[in-house]
């Protein structure tokens, strides 16, 4: 039999009629989104965050976001920060034309690898690839996202890429070990896509190993998976994570999700079926059914079955992806945009290999058309894409403003928004949307957040508006923000009047430090100015020594922090050194050499929060001792809660706790919201039962919306706390379409005196 791939593809005819593929899916996909406003989907912010990752690495030498380089993966699309690193490295390429450039480029290859399924059929070919743009431009998930600036582009051509190559492997009969690096490179579009390509060169192994008797497939992917391995020990050396911060930061788990399958969590089933089926249907998934029917008649051999089952298996794999890693955060079909193009390869390529050139004709003439309706009829109307970057241009310029009003080296800026404000490299960010940020995704609990951003890190200026503000609202709440912050501008905006009425504090606002301004006379802008002037190892010298004799543990952590924002500039000049040596008797010494090597030492971040789960666990005892009253969400050590940090999963501990009773105290009290159906609040239906260490407590009596238990006179300290309720599922009660299993929610505990 003829391979489908033989010289004759590589022909002058052959290569003009790709390129003019090529031009087809370029044309249809440009008058496609040309139907789009550009605001609903060029440049959105998330995109970014992975090219200034690549433009740190290329400008200062770490992969991060900051100047100052504190090692963290942010972004979750290997494969383009790679691109983009080299580009940007070679031409210092700006991101809003790498962007442009990027779905141009992409878009062509993709008709041109489309055009290579077609054998030497080039009329065919061309039909076919019109009709395949026109479908794909129909779906608005699929043409959205390809324009958007992000990785989708790239994983919809290795996606393809990987199933022309593996197929043109076993019709050629031939192994190409170059190949591999080009699947490798699919397997890291996105840190997970390994999911995919296992089980698909799984397939091709078993095919290969079949058919030619032989381990050479076996091999191919064998080396495919080596590339992948040695990547993530790179990755695990350099960041000591095996996850990227993006898990972290959006709490994702695939452990704990199988779990939930396993245990059968209420509606998770439910909930993941319906994201399936909206995959299934926005991607145009049915058109694998249309695929096997018409499989029936066409011509068979081992070829096709390979290439037939290989994109089947594809699609499959798309469509049960949230059993595994749930629901995408920025829209719910982003992460599963590649199945539209696999589907129209596989309707495709399923016509063409109709039998007889009747069936040929009839094929194109009954499956176009029903393609094309169906494509219409699922259809949804354009819509705006997450987080355009207009708006974050526009607060970059204020706070560049502010810069230069007050004569700042290098400010530190936290806000909510990474992307383009962290690619100018104008500041050092503190991303409260913690996907840049390694110790806000893993501190545990508000206190503990509000210590780090008012204590340690005391950022320039902070910048947060809306939805963020009501999220992070006990920032508003705690006293150190009006000590520390004056406004540059600040509103309480209408829609923080309407949608966050439980804190009317929290503001949309740009604030600045007050220790920082320019007429300032503290000790930090002193030594600012000083190193703005002469960058010296004795002026940080001299200010260390002057602070060792202080009692305050947090009296030199003003030195770390302007050290921190000349740190590419000290190291240099080869000082890094000397300054891990200064640092070394500081009261707060592990946390600042931590600052300083966050560049070169991959535990950084575990080490500053080391320190920081030390120093919180300190002052949430403290204050529990002080107060007898604590905040569940101050609580640090803590499980059994969902990550509102609000209900219970039925069996909640909380531990490590340090409380000495004092001679009055005569009960142990639990605060809750008042969020369970009224007549599931009662004791009885609650079913609590709590253990202070390990020692079951009798119940007293309730208190409105608290429950009081009677404190043994013979107890003396809690070390340890359990607490058990019966749980419920909000939508079986129609309360709204939360299916999780909930059990009694906390608003804190107290021990009150008689």
């Amino acid at each position: 039999m003829k391979t489908l791939f033989n010289a004759r593809i590589f022909s002058n005819k052959g290569i003009l009629f790709s390129l003019l593929s090529g031009l087809v899916f370029l044309v249809v996909f440009e008058i496609g989104l040309n139907q789009i406003p550009n605001n609903y989907y060029e440049n959105r912010d998330d995109g970014i965050i992975t090219l200034s990752h690549a433009k740190n690495l290329a400008d200062f030498g770490s992969i991060s976001v900051n100047p100052s380089g504190e090692r963290v993966e942010g972004f979750s699309s290997p494969a383009q920060f790679v691109l983009y690193y080299f580009i940007y490295k070679i031409s210092g390429i700006s991101y809003q034309t790498y962007n442009k450039y990027q779905t141009i480029i992409f878009t062509f290859l993709l008709g041109f690898l489309f055009m290579r399924f077609f054998k030497t059929k080039y009329i065919l070919g061309i039909i076919f690839s019109i009709f395949s743009a026109v479908i794909l431009v129909l779906d608005t998930s699929f043409i959205e996202w390809h324009g958007s600036g992000m990785e989708n582009a790239i994983s919809h051509f290795l996606f393809l890429l990987t199933i022309f190559l593996l197929y043109k492997m076993f019709s050629e009969r031939k192994i190409y070990y170059l190949f591999s690096f080009f699947i490798f490179f699919a397997s890291i579009s996105r840190i997970e896509s390994m999911y995919y390509v296992a089980p698909i060169l799984f397939v091709f192994s078993i095919f290969w190993l079949k058919n030619m008797k032989n381990y050479k497939g076996v091999c191919f992917s064998l080396l495919v998976f080596v590339l992948w391995i040695i990547f993530f020990l790179f990755r695990y050396i350099y960041f000591n994570e095996f996850f990227p911060n993006t898990a972290f930061a959006h709490g994702i788990s695939i452990l704990e999700r199988l779990k939930s399958h396993i245990l059968f969590s209420p509606g998770i089933y439910s909930h993941t079926f319906e994201q399936m089926k909206l995959i299934f249907i926005r991607h145009h998934g049915y058109l694998a059914f249309i695929s096997l029917l018409g499989f029936v008649f066409t011509k068979k051999s081992k070829e096709w079955a390979f290439l037939f089952l290989i994109l089947i298996s594809f699609i499959f794999l798309i469509y049960v992806y949230p059993v595994f890693f749930g629901e995408s955060i920025l829209d719910r079909t982003r992460t599963s945009s590649q199945m539209a193009i696999l589907t129209v390869t596989l309707i495709s390529m399923t016509i063409f290999q109709m039998k007889k050139k009747k069936q040929l004709f009839y094929g194109i003439l009954i499956f176009f058309p029903l393609s094309i309706l169906s494509a219409n009829i699922y259809a949804v109307k354009p819509y705006n894409l997450a987080w355009p970057t207009d708006y974050f241009l526009s607060i970059r310029e204020e706070l560049l403003d502010l810069q230069i009003k007050h004569d700042l080296f290098r400010p530190t800026v936290c806000n909510t928004d990474l992307g383009a404000i962290s690619w100018h490299k104008d500041f050092n960010i503190v991303d409260l949307g913690r996907l840049g940020s390694p110790i806000l995704s893993r501190l545990k609990g508000q206190k503990s957040i509000a210590n780090y951003l008012f204590d340690f890190a005391a950022p320039d200026f902070i910048e947060i508006h809306d939805s963020w503000s009501c999220l992070h609202s006990y920032l508003f709440e705690d006293e150190r923000f009006t000590k520390m912050y004056e406004p540059y501008r600040e509103q309480r905006t209408k829609w923080l009047v309407e949608n966050c009425q439980e804190s009317v504090l929290a503001k949309t606002g740009i604030w600045i430090r007050k220790d920082i301004k320019i007429d300032s006379n503290s000790r930090e802008r002193q030594l600012i100015n000083k190193l703005k002037e002469n960058l010296s190892i004795s002026i940080i010298e001299n200010e260390v020594e002057a602070r060792l004799e202080e009692q305050n543990v947090l009296s030199s952590l003003y030195i770390v922090r302007a050290v921190y924002r000349f740190l590419p500039e000290l190291i240099e000049k080869g000082y890094l050194k000397e300054l891990k040596k200064l640092f070394l008797n500081t009261k707060t010494s592990l946390y600042d050499l931590a600052v300083l090597q966050c560049r070169n030492n991959s535990r950084w971040h575990k080490n500053i929060l080391s320190f920081l789960n030390e120093y919180n666990h300190k002052d949430m005892n403290r204050q529990f001792q002080e107060t007898g009253m604590l905040k569940i969400k101050d609580i640090i050590f803590k499980k059994g809660f969902y990550d509102d940090e609000v209900f219970t999963k039925g069996k909640a501990a909380l531990y490590n706790i340090d409380y000495q009773f004092k001679p009055k105290d005569e009960y142990f009290v639990i605060h809750t919201l008042g969020l369970r159906p009224a007549f599931l609040r009662t004791y009885e239906a609650l079913r609590l039962i709590v253990k202070l260490d390990n020692t079951e407590i009798p119940f007293s009596h309730t208190d409105g919306l608290s429950y009081f238990f009677k404190v043994p006179k013979e107890m003396r300290q809690i070390n340890s706390i359990e607490i058990f309720s019966s749980t419920f599922v909000p939508k079986k009660y129609k309360m709204n379409q939360d299916i999780r299993k909930l059990g009694i929610d906390i608003q804190s505990i107290e021990i009150k005196s008689e």
